[in-house]
């Protein structure tokens, strides 16, 4: 491996990234863009645009990540999830954990109980 440092830093995130997954470069290169040579320009840290989506989702970051605009690899569609929101009570935690493995008949009837527990507190 080449050292660190004489790349364009997009390029060494892909390298962390690689190493972190067993992964080679070249190969994935291949496998994301269907050529070797582009791993050419993928070292100046010129990138297109499907690639970097291709290339988040096979290390379910962020392009922002990939892009060096950030050192938080959580993709935008995990961040705004419930499980990821600090802020939540322990108890709704525990409730979205005991729930992830619920039918969707069972989540109807557990939404129509919480239905109309709040309609009793109308009362």
């Amino acid at each position: 491996m080449q050292e660190k440092n004489k790349f364009h830093p997009i390029y060494e995130r892909l390298l962390d990234l690689c190493a972190e997954n067993n992964l080679k470069i070249t190969p994935l290169c291949l496998e994301i863009t269907g050529f070797r040579g582009n791993l050419d320009t993928w070292k100046k840290g010129n990138i297109r645009n499907d690639y970097l989506i291709k290339l988040s989702e096979k290390f379910n970051v962020s392009t922002d990540y990939l892009l060096c605009k950030t050192d938080d690899p959580t993709p935008p569609d995990k961040k705004n999830s419930p499980a990821h929101d600090a802020e939540l009570s322990e108890d709704i935690k525990k409730l979205l954990e005991i729930t992830k493995d619920l039918t969707d008949a069972d989540i109807e009837l557990l939404i129509n109980q919480a239905d109309f527990l709040l309609s009793r507190q109308d009362k």
